[in-house]
């Protein structure tokens, strides 16, 4: 992290530019230390997947093997009754699941962080890279124009100026961020508290 530009943040003058450089420095310390990895998934997880639901069809391929060897009408109707019965079991095994997995006590967050890891919904697209200042400048302008104050010459302040932060300044107001939305920069901010522990 040392050798990185990190003093070029300082030189800008546009805060756009500030972002981009801290995002790239940061991204850049985590691709060698932390790199992404594909991961190939075989199969998908089935949590629903209980010993009865593993038993009932295991009774109902044994069922359906027997069959095929003897083409007997009784072992074809024991066979649609363990098969009908496998199609219960795994309804049911599935609806337990999901009413579980979704109950209605939870909170919105925790019901949307549990459908996104059910792969229930596709991924949310990041918004498109934008200027904030152009942004600031629509809103702006959207505005109709307000009278004109006047405003006093002098103030009881005779100088202002913002106080510099320290290190546990910002560790404090990341703490207490609640949300885990992610921004243009795709940077989400667990990842940024992580790594607080290791500057």
């Amino acid at each position: 992290a040392s050798c990185l530009q990190w003093e070029c943040i300082m030189w800008c003058a546009d805060v756009n530019e500030m972002a981009e450089i801290l995002n790239n420095n940061f991204l850049e310390i985590l691709n060698k230390v932390a790199p992404l990895r594909r991961v190939r998934i075989s199969h998908p997880r089935t949590p629903w997947f209980t010993p009865e639901v593993k038993n009932v069809l295991i009774a109902r391929d044994k069922a359906y093997s027997h069959w095929r060897k003897t083409f007997l009408a009784s072992d074809y109707d024991a066979f649609k009754t363990l098969r009908n019965r496998a199609k219960s079991v795994v309804r049911r095994a599935k609806c337990t699941y999901f009413k579980e997995l979704l109950s209605p006590s939870l909170s919105v967050q925790q019901l949307w962080d549990r459908i996104k890891k059910t792969g229930l919904t596709s991924n949310f697209q990041n918004l498109s890279h934008f200027d904030a200042s152009k942004l600031n400048s629509h809103f702006v302008s959207s505005t109709a124009p307000t009278p004109t104050i006047a405003l006093p010459t002098s103030y009881a302040v005779s100088q202002f100026s913002f106080r510099c932060l320290t290190d546990s300044d910002i560790r404090v107001a990341l703490s207490k961020i609640k949300s885990q939305a992610v921004g243009s920069d795709s940077i989400p901010l667990t990842l940024i508290i992580k790594s607080l522990a290791i500057t």
